[in-house]
């Protein structure tokens, strides 16, 4: 930004002291337009710099098997090499598989899918990251029947992932450290929010579901193991910023120690998470300044890559949208926003 010029002065003291003191009281009055402009702005989708709107990436991705200690771990990340169509995992994908990552160092988002999902849930999102600029962690998480246990893996999924992904000698050197997000999907975003900070006790899952003719679907889905207390988390201080979709909310107790920058997201036509439990939740949990916004038209599985119509019947709600939802429409523009959101929110 230009600064303000000075006005013409004579070089003498007394001449000279009137325009610094001139500047100065020009300089305060800039400062304080350019706060209020920000403070009084409606909230937005952000915008993008030109300069991040054309990469020349393709996408890349590679999965890194799982061990006695790591879960399984997609990586999708900005290549130089041809992409072509490919089946990966249930979906078709425009990728180079195990392609040379790019030169550089990128910032890097984790996300964690829906319970008994997998990263190819949320291929499309990370593919446009990755052309974008970005290296895409995405762990398959192993969600067994214990409640609380999923809740611990989950968190521990994350932070796991990223320790093993920073020290993989093929990408060590191109992830900036300094630069990490992540993005949760239900379950996930629950499970990003327990890694930022958030706090959960599952005896508020107890008491949430004696009533649970006000959230069936989501009580009904509970699974067994002890629902009892507080479930011990320990948070990743390197998250600095988090996007949550349709999130699980209603296990949290605090959000306090969370000190990432937060997006909730919720979707008007949630029947499986149901209003105002849980984006509700977490939105009147939060502290700290943040970002809230609401699509009246989406549903739960909006979130979700389209699915091959061959697979819409074994899949089932997850591939089905209502009538006059155009997914992939929706997701043209979310995804488009959530890709923004994070090159302005991780700027190094």
């Amino acid at each position: 930004m230009r600064g303000i010029p000075a006005p013409p002065c004579r070089r003498t003291s007394r001449c000279v002291l009137i325009r610094e003191r001139l500047m100065h009281m020009l300089q305060v009055i800039r400062n304080i337009l350019i706060v209020a402009v920000l403070f009084f702005a409606p909230a937005g989708p952000a915008v993008v710099p030109e300069s991040f709107a054309v990469s020349g990436y393709t996408s890349g991705v590679e999965r890194l098997p799982q061990s006695v200690l790591t879960p399984e771990i997609w990586l999708f990340y900005p290549s130089l090499a041809p992409a072509t169509n490919t089946r990966f995992g249930n979906r078709e994908m425009k990728v180079a598989v195990s392609a040379p990552v790019a030169e550089g160092v990128h910032p890097v988002v984790v996300i964690s899918h829906g319970l008994f999902g997998q990263p190819a849930d949320h291929h499309r999102l990370a593919e446009d990251l990755a052309r974008s600029g970005f290296i895409v962690i995405a762990p398959v998480h192993a969600d067994g029947p214990a409640l609380a246990q999923r809740y611990t893996r989950r968190t521990r999924d994350i932070s796991i992932s990223l320790d093993t992904v920073l020290a993989d000698p093929h990408f060590a050197h191109h992830l900036d450290a300094s630069r990490i997000g992540a993005f949760g999907f239900s379950l996930g975003g629950a499970s990003v929010l327990a890694a930022a900070g958030g706090r959960i006790n599952l005896d508020l899952l107890r008491t949430h579901c004696h009533r649970a003719i006000e959230d069936p679907v989501f009580c009904s889905s509970l699974g067994v193991g002890n629902l009892a207390g507080s479930v011990p988390l320990f948070p990743d201080r390197r998250l600095r910023s988090i996007v949550l979709a349709a999130p699980v909310g209603v296990v949290f107790s605090s959000l306090d120690a969370v000190t990432a920058d937060v997006w909730v997201i919720r979707a008007g036509e949630d029947k499986e998470l149901r209003f105002p439990f849980h984006a509700e939740r977490v939105r009147n949990l939060m502290r700290r300044p943040y970002r809230y916004s609401f699509e009246p038209s989406a549903h739960h599985f909006a979130f979700l890559s389209p699915f091959p119509a061959s697979l819409a019947d074994q899949i089932g709600a997850p591939a089905r949208d209502p009538a006059g939802f155009d997914r992939t429409e929706f997701q043209n523009r979310i995804n488009r926003e959530i890709t923004a959101h994070f090159k302005n929110s991780l700027r190094p």
